[in-house]
């Protein structure tokens, strides 16, 4: 703690100006001087002490998402317009900043926020995609009269149906495992392993490991080593990492 027994009195110092000072009986106890720091005067608090208190463990990064937050409460404080993106971006910030000071709860109720919007974001994009395939005039290469639509045939995975699918093409969210919110296939240990072994062509190379001339062969890159390499993950978006499978790819 840089200021020890002193830290209210530099709270005061930082956050006093011409224009604005905290109330005097807000200094009566810790969690009274806690209620009166709103984000305005919290992020406010860590600019103005940056370099004496928060340089040495949070960094550029952090000094960077304290300036944009602080840029976007007074946008917001001027009434200046935000789009989704903007809203999202900011939610995003603000999470990424609050894991950096291990408030982990508080981080999960603004990604929740940050979710609905690329929910929404996504479920605009859906609607216009089907109000242009309903009115626009039929493109060389659209599908043919008569052949069902893709949706018709196949149902997509709910996280792709729900625009939540950009979730399920990274890692697990630990600050959602750690307070016991993340999906099951994250949360519980035996679910994850199950989805995440190794597939039948990792597990026949591995059992040949011991054999040079399938150790040989793989490191020359047989046609058995190209295709095990070069196998999609579930969206087709590229190859995985050899032997892995893709956490959602049920």
């Amino acid at each position: 703690m840089v200021y020890k027994n002193d830290f209210a009195r530099e709270i005061d110092a930082a956050l006093t100006t011409g224009a604005f000072e905290l109330p005097r009986d807000a200094f009566k106890d810790v969690q009274t001087l806690l209620d009166h720091l709103d984000g305005q005067n919290t992020l406010k608090l860590m600019w103005n002490r940056w370099n004496e208190v928060f340089q040495t463990k949070l960094g550029h990064a952090g000094r960077s998402h304290v300036s944009e937050l602080m840029t976007a409460r007074n946008d917001w404080a001027h009434q200046k317009a935000f789009t989704n993106d903007d809203a999202y971006r900011v939610a995003d910030t603000a999470a990424r900043l609050l894991k950096m000071v291990s408030a982990g709860d508080h981080a999960l109720e603004v990604e929740a926020i940050g979710n609905e919007l690329l929910r929404l974001r996504y479920s605009e994009a859906a609607k216009q995609a089907q109000r242009r395939g309903q009115t626009g005039p039929l493109q060389e290469g659209t599908t043919p009269a008569g052949l069902k639509s893709w949706r018709q045939v196949v149902s997509p995975h709910p996280d792709v149906a729900s625009g939540r699918y950009l979730q399920a093409e990274f890692a697990a969210d630990m600050a959602q495992v750690l307070a016991g919110t993340a999906e099951r296939e994250y949360q519980d240990p035996k679910e994850f392993f199950r989805r995440t072994y190794l597939d039948r062509g990792a597990a026949q190379h591995a059992g040949h490991r011991h054999q040079t001339t399938d150790v040989t062969r793989w490191r020359s890159g047989s046609a058995i080593a190209d295709g095990f390499r070069r196998r999609q993950d579930p969206l087709h978006a590229g190859p995985l990492p050899s032997g892995q499978r893709r956490c959602k790819a049920e």
